[in-house]
């Protein structure tokens, strides 16, 4: 899915009040389709995992596609509406 594929996706999330804050500029929890997802800061990026319904965490699906791109260029609809969410509450 190219980038912006993947930011429409994201602003629909935003537009639903997806995104909640957990912990200011640290972690947010992010609405997925049947799953949450948790996203923190990691290093100069984010970092998502999926936190399915017996609150196990896992990396976000997404991200298995991307293994040999480095942690900090990685991204899906999880880590993009957090980005959108937090250029608009600044």
């Amino acid at each position: 899915m190219s980038i912006e594929e993947t930011r429409k996706k994201a602003q629909a999330i935003v537009d639903s009040d997806g995104v909640v804050v957990v912990t200011p500029d640290m972690e947010w929890n992010v609405r997925g389709t049947k799953d949450t997802y948790s996203v923190t800061t990691a290093g100069s990026g984010l970092y998502c995992e999926r936190i399915d319904r017996d609150d196990k965490r896992r990396i976000c699906p997404s991200w298995q596609f991307m293994k040999d791109t480095p942690q900090e260029d990685r991204y899906c609809k999880h880590t993009e509406a957090v980005r959108i969410k937090e250029s608009i509450r600044r």
